[in-house]
């Protein structure tokens, strides 16, 4: 027996203390030792723009040298460093006063930038949209839009986008460490007639020497199924009709002829849009 015992426990231990007097009386109590143990060490490897998140025990403060890429609150450190960078970390432990270092080394890999820009052109049923993919560090990429279960690993799709909302438009590159970047574009707030442009001549000449022979209205986009033109004499008389795009008024009538110099009225509709002017035909 030890009247007056020291303990030296590596971990928290919780000890029984019993004491006997001469009549052989006995009571018995605990105590419990608590060891002050922490280990801080080890090397990790993150992809440049992620965040390590590293618990902190309570009653334990921690200093960090450098301080380049630490945040976090009272019970978790955030590291986020741009570059790789090891890390001397001090643990003092409020209650005891006990203190232990360490040093944590992180590995940082250059991430892939995620980039790409977009170009709107209208289509019969869906937008069709143009992409260009402008990312840095990166040898793949992954496509998604519409509802998501749409997804292309070209590295300039061209993507049909259903009018109205839920037209997002992701690209995440991808390096050939592993490390990727996402870039979303929302393409929701584009509507047909925001994306519709159309070029009318004003006059033409069918005189067959390569120049202006056909009156055709230019319109940006892909109306394939779903474009109409229509050319009307002054006395109103349909002299020309078309329902496919690219098909253009060579200067004959329904008949065949050659029709007079002189204003024409035409009408093309592409969808529920129609466009109305006047055309001058010279020979």
């Amino acid at each position: 027996f030890i009247s007056n015992p020291m303990a030296f426990p590596v971990v928290s231990t919780e000890y029984i203390v019993t004491v006997t007097d001469n009549n052989g009386c006995s009571d018995a109590d605990t105590m419990e030792v608590n060891v002050f143990s922490l280990q801080i060490e080890g090397d990790t490897t993150i992809c440049q723009g992620d965040t390590i998140e590293f618990p902190l025990p309570p009653g334990t403060t921690f200093t960090w040298d450098p301080t380049t890429g630490v945040g976090g609150g009272l019970d978790t450190a955030l590291l986020f460093p741009n570059s790789s960078i090891t890390y001397t970390v001090t643990a003092t432990n409020t209650l005891a006063g006990c203190i232990t270092n360490g040093q944590i080394s992180v590995n940082v890999l250059p991430s892939a930038n995620a980039n790409f820009t977009v170009k709107y052109m209208p289509g019969c049923d869906s937008l069709v949209v143009r992409t260009f993919n402008n990312s840095t560090n990166a040898n793949s990429y992954l496509w998604s839009w519409g509802d998501s279960l749409k997804w292309s690993e070209l590295y300039n799709p061209v993507l049909f986008l259903p009018y109205g909302n839920g037209r997002e438009i992701t690209l995440i590159a991808v390096a050939s460490n592993g490390c990727n970047d996402t870039l979303t574009i929302d393409s929701s707030n584009v509507v047909f007639d925001d994306s519709l442009m159309a070029m009318v001549p004003n006059v033409f000449s069918p005189n067959n020497d390569g120049t202006n022979d056909c009156f055709r209205p230019e319109v940006a986009g892909w109306f394939e199924n779903c474009f109409l033109l229509y050319v009307y004499n002054r006395w109103g008389e349909l002299i020309f009709e078309s329902y496919r795009e690219g098909h253009c008024w060579d200067g004959r009538t329904k008949a065949g002829n050659f029709a007079m110099e002189g204003t024409y009225f035409y009408v093309a509709k592409v969808r529920d849009l129609e466009f109305k002017g006047y055309v001058q035909l010279i020979k």
